[in-house]
Formats: C-alpha cells, sequence, structure tokens
C-alpha cells in the first residue's frame, strides 16, 4: 500500500495520542493493537513490518530483538548486498505493557494487518500509513530540506561507506 499524505495528519501529534491511547486501554486486544502502532511509530516502520517485527518480538520472549537491513555496494563491477542487525526500540513506555502482552502470545499471533488497520482507523481515527508518514515528516523537518537534497546528491557515498561506519561506531552488529 502506498502512503497516501494528509496534511492534516502531520499536525496531529501521534506519539501523545498513542500513549494516551494505549494508557487507557481497558482490554488486552486494545492493548496489542495500540502496542503494535506505537511499536511502529517509535521504530519508524510500515505497517507490514511493524506488524511482522512485534509479532515476532512477542513470539521470541524478547529474543528476536533486531532485524536485518540490506545494504547494496558495487564489488568487482557485482552489486553485493551486505546485511546489518538493526536493533528494535522497547522503550520504557512500551515496556509497561510488554509482561501482559507477552501472556497472550496466541492472540499476537492472530494479528493481521486488515484487522489492525481496521482497529487503529477506528479507534484513533487515523490510518496506519498516518504514523508512518508522520515519522517521516517529522524526520525531514527534524534534519531539514537542505540536508536532505544533499544525501540524495551522495548516496552512494553515504550508503557504501557512512552508514556501516556510522552503524560499526553504535556498536551495532559488523556488516555480515
Amino acid at each position: 500500500m502506498k502512503i497516501k499524505l494528509k496534511p492534516d495528519k502531520l499536525k496531529t501529534p501521534i506519539e501523545s495520542k498513542l500513549k494516551k491511547a494505549l494508557e487507557e486501554a481497558k482490554d488486552i486486544k486494545s492493548k496489542i493493537y495500540l502496542s503494535i502502532a506505537y511499536f511502529q511509530y517509535i521504530n519508524k516502520l510500515s505497517t507490514n513490518k511493524a506488524i511482522i517485527l512485534f509479532k515476532e518480538y512477542v513470539l521470541s520472549d524478547g529474543k528476536k530483538a533486531s532485524y536485518p537491513f540490506g545494504i547494496y555496494l558495487l564489488k568487482d563491477n557485482k552489486i553485493v548486498t551486505k546485511y546489518i542487525e538493526i536493533p528494535l526500540k522497547i522503550d520504557e513506555f512500551l515496556l509497561k505493557f510488554m509482561p501482559e502482552i507477552m501472556v497472550h502470545k496466541d492472540l499476537v499471533a492472530k494479528v493481521n494487518r486488515s484487522v489492525y488497520r481496521e482497529f487503529i482507523k477506528t479507534h484513533l481515527k487515523i490510518n496506519t500509513s498516518d504514523i508512518t508518514a508522520y515519522v517521516l515528516y517529522k524526520m525531514i523537518t527534524d534534519i531539514n530540506i537542505y540536508n536532505l537534497i544533499s544525501l540524495r546528491k551522495h548516496w552512494s557515498l553515504f550508503n557504501r561507506n557512512i552508514i556501516p561506519f556510522l552503524l560499526k561506531n553504535k556498536n551495532y552488529q559488523n556488516l555480515t
């Protein structure tokens, strides 16, 4: 699904909306769906990726706490893919709800995209793609448009050299 930008949603404080809804959630299904939405927000993920990674995290009792990210390099005139492990963010706020959610792995295992999207649309009056659009908008405004344009101009240098350097120096798993 392509993200459809709704400018009015970019003015909505989505993080506080997600937190408030999660704190006020009464039943476990609501807590699960709202936790996925918050997880999607803090990890800057698409709807599908958020569901998959949240399920993997919960069903593995928190052991699957990262995901591979492919970086494409040109080596000896061949495109080579190197993978790095990106750690998932589980902040203090989300951690408060995880023990209860971990007990209901059967419900987490049944989560699917259409029910999740409908739940968020009904309860928060936003689309799950609005979460992604909001995060991207916030990132761009933090970076600023001129830096983003410059980054785009030098993407191959950034992708090939700077990303691995940054990740290596942030104690992420080295390229494998």
